[in-house]
């Protein structure tokens, strides 16, 4: 046990002025260092206790330094870095946790929680020297909530969460109390966990504000490129119900399932009595694997995977010329990853969800005729049954055979093949963390020389993340009923996450993009046929045919040689033009409205618009804002409000309006069969006359009937009179 002998300072007494206290803290702080930098540390670092870097004693590959170089660069942040330091003796001393688990911890502190201390606007921890520096405890809980959840917005990592727990555990070590007492964090303050308090601040309730950055895609072209390099090595392979998820006699034949058969039964034919180095050479040399190269040498050469390539040179005729190993044990790779892509493809499962399958996960509904996939979801703690298809049933069986652990249940393992002596492992070889896939996938598409471009630093889950995003474009750009099939495919516990996958997708944005474009274009040239035949009527209508007026004299200037049919044909040309210009430069919003007609309003109109003036004052008075200053900004209109032909800004056409007329034709013969006696009926009509005329009259549908007639009659006159008879649009 590491226990405090530096002399005991009072850092605060009454009436101190902040020169004292800050004095105070530098001598202990310079107390603690001395100490330190005499202390034997060397099972932690071979490095002295001021180094800016701490080398690990150990030549252990995944043993990494503790480094503090981005902290140095703050001149005043010493007792930061000093905390720090002493923080890492603690753990790995007194908790006696290992290396890994104590620089995962430093390294959340260094990369996400010490930059956030030293940027707020009373730094803590820092301080030039002599001058009074802030501890942790002046962090209200509310302010380290605020760090929390800022830092993650889209997420709240549970490691991080973690280390500041360990942190807060830290100030019942005395050499730490200088900077960590009262130090307390929001989970201890609730009395929960930390893991508690990180899931409820991770569920859609407590983000009630969430930007998400968009999702990374593969491209279509990435995408083929390893369907197409992947089917190499499942095709073919049968999906027939009787053998489930066993491998068929047939199958035995293909080339990867019988290079990898005979490399186990070879395995464990040459390994008794041997040393296991040289088993490559026994194998290269045996008679069946010979004959199996020289068939298989184009199967071979399609995976990038050549024995000529893997040839060992030795002085020793016995070796010489002999396929290394790492020929055998990187075809099982292949095999493995090649089925991974397909998998991830076709079911989008997160990367632990992939590593949790299980052997017997391959289900036959014989109701249903349908294969399925069992996953058990970690996220939300549910198992769904995914429907599958051919290429990743055949992928399915094929990691199957690729399993080396015979007594693990997981599908995919981690080791895969090896030379050692022994019985295959009896462990469960799980892939424990999600980095072994990724390195997999990415290393099977280096291979065939594919980029995967879009995979960006920032992608938590990376090349599985990336995978998942692209299943989630496809469908959304393909299906209409994307939410529900991302819901049930993704196993999301509610609709707003497969939304998210939909409408932050990169790939749904440009089919987004390209059906606006695509809409946008419809309109304007539909807009424009009406103007240029004179079919619109509205309020807008008379300064449109104005404009257009204007211009058809314009081009006949310009182009004299051009006929009527011609300059009409590029009238429209010029209007369409025009209209799209506005649309995609935002000037005015074009809608169809539900009350059949086209909403030119101006984007810069910051009057209210009549059918958002109701909306807008309620806002006003529930904000307490003033007219004035609620009317700087444009107004977006209410098409759901919209009042119709009354607006000033409505634009009624022939093309359009349809549903006006229709209206129109239902209101007229409202009034005319409730109110003309002499007008012959058939039996059934007289008797809905004398159920419903009682509910017409009671809703004073009569008055609303007169009262549509008057607004539209004049207006669908104007587009409609040749498809009614003389007089239908006459109003009183």
């Amino acid at each position: 046990m590491y226990k405090n002998e530096t002399q005991e300072i009072v850092i605060e007494a009454p009436n101190e002025s902040r020169f004292d206290i800050g004095k105070k803290q530098w001598e202990m702080l310079s107390l603690l260092i001395d100490k330190y930098e005499k202390m034997d540390i060397s099972s932690i670092t071979s490095s002295k206790f001021e180094d800016k870097t701490w080398l690990i004693p150990t030549e252990d590959y995944f043993s990494k330094p503790f480094i503090f170089e981005s902290l140095y660069k703050h001149q005043s942040a010493l007792p930061l870095i000093v905390l720090l330091k002493i923080f890492i003796v603690y753990c790995m001393k007194v908790l006696d946790y290992s290396h890994g688990t104590v620089r995962g911890k430093v390294t959340y502190l260094i990369t996400s929680f010490c930059p956030q201390l030293l940027g707020l606007p009373n730094p803590i921890l820092s301080a030039e020297k002599n001058a009074p520096w802030v501890s942790l405890a002046e962090l209200g809980v509310h302010d380290l909530y605020l760090m929390i959840t800022n830092k993650s917005i889209d997420k709240v990592s549970d490691n991080y969460t973690s280390a500041l727990s360990t942190l807060e555990k830290a100030q019942e070590f005395e050499d730490l109390q200088i900077f960590l007492s009262g130090f307390l964090t929001p989970w201890t303050h609730e009395g929960v966990t930390s893991k508690t308090w990180t899931n409820s601040c991770n569920t859609i309730e407590n983000k009630v504000v969430s930007n998400r950055k968009p999702y990374s895609s593969f491209s279509e072209e990435t995408i083929s490129g390893i369907v197409k390099s992947a089917s190499k090595l499942y095709q073919g392979i049968s999906v027939s119900p009787e053998h489930g998820i066993e491998l068929s006699n047939e199958d035995k034949s293909l080339p990867i399932v019988a290079f990898l058969t005979l490399i186990k039964r070879l395995r464990l034919k040459y390994l008794k009595g041997r040393n296991y180095t040289n088993l490559n050479t026994f194998f290269t040399r045996d008679e069946c694997f010979q004959k199996l190269l020289y068939k298989e040498q184009n199967f071979l050469v399609e995976l990038n995977h050549k024995q000529e390539d893997y040839l060992r040179e030795s002085e020793f005729d016995w070796y010489d010329k002999s396929i290394n190993a790492e020929w055998f044990t990187e075809l099982f790779s292949i095999a493995q990853s090649g089925a991974l892509w397909v998998v991830l493809l076709s079911t989008g499962l997160r990367n632990v969800d992939l590593r949790n399958l299980k052997t017997d996960c391959l289900k036959y509904s014989k109701q249903y005729k349908i294969w399925f996939l069992e996953c058990q979801i970690k996220k939300t703690r549910n198992t769904i049954y995914i429907p599958i298809g051919e290429p990743c049933i055949q992928a399915i069986k094929l990691l199957k055979l690729l399993n080396y652990s015979k007594d693990s249940n997981f599908l995919v393992q981690n080791r895969l093949f090896s030379f050692a002596h022994g019985p295959h492992n009896n462990n469960d070889n799980l892939c424990r963390v999600g980095n072994t896939i990724n390195r997999r996938l990415s290393a099977f598409a280096k291979r065939f020389n594919i980029k995967l471009e879009t995979i960006s630093e920032e992608d938590e889950e990376g090349t599985c993340h990336c995978i998942r995003a692209t299943l989630a474009g496809y469908i959304g750009t393909n299906s209409t009923l994307s939410i529900l099939i991302l819901k049930k495919l993704f196993g999301h516990s509610n609709m707003l996450m497969a939304d998210q996958y939909i409408r932050h997708n990169v790939l749904v944005q440009k089919q987004r993009k390209k059906m606006l474009e695509s809409m946008h274009s419809q309109i304007s040239h539909d807009i424009a046929v009406s103007i240029a035949n004179k079919e619109i009527a509205g309020p807008k209508s008379t300064e449109l045919l104005k404009g257009a007026s204007h211009l058809e004299q314009k081009i006949k200037v310009e182009s004299k040689n051009l006929s009527e049919v011609d300059v009409h044909k590029k009238l429209i040309q010029v209007l369409a033009e025009i209209i799209l210009c506005d649309i995609q430069n935002e000037q005015t919003n074009t809608l169809l409205t539900p009350m059949a007609v086209i909403c030119m309003r101006a984007t810069n109109h910051s009057k209210d618009s009549p059918c958002s003036i109701n909306t807008n004052r309620l806002e006003r008075e529930k904000l307490g804002v003033s007219r004035a200053m609620f009317s700087a900004l444009p107004r977006l209109p209410n098409p759901s409000q919209c009042i119709g032909i009354d607006c000033a800004d409505a634009l009624a056409t022939k093309m359009h309006s349809l549903p006006l007329l229709e209206q129109f034709d239902w209101y007229t013969n409202v009034l005319r069969k409730c109110t003309d006696k002499k007008h012959k009926m058939t039996e059934d009509a007289t008797h809905f006359i004398d159920t419903y005329y009682p509910i017409v009259m009671s809703n004073d549908m009569l008055n609303e009937a007169e009262l549509f007639r008057k607004k539209y009659g004049s207006a669908l006159f104007e587009l409609y009179s040749d498809n009614r008879p003389a007089g239908y649009f006459d109003v009183k």
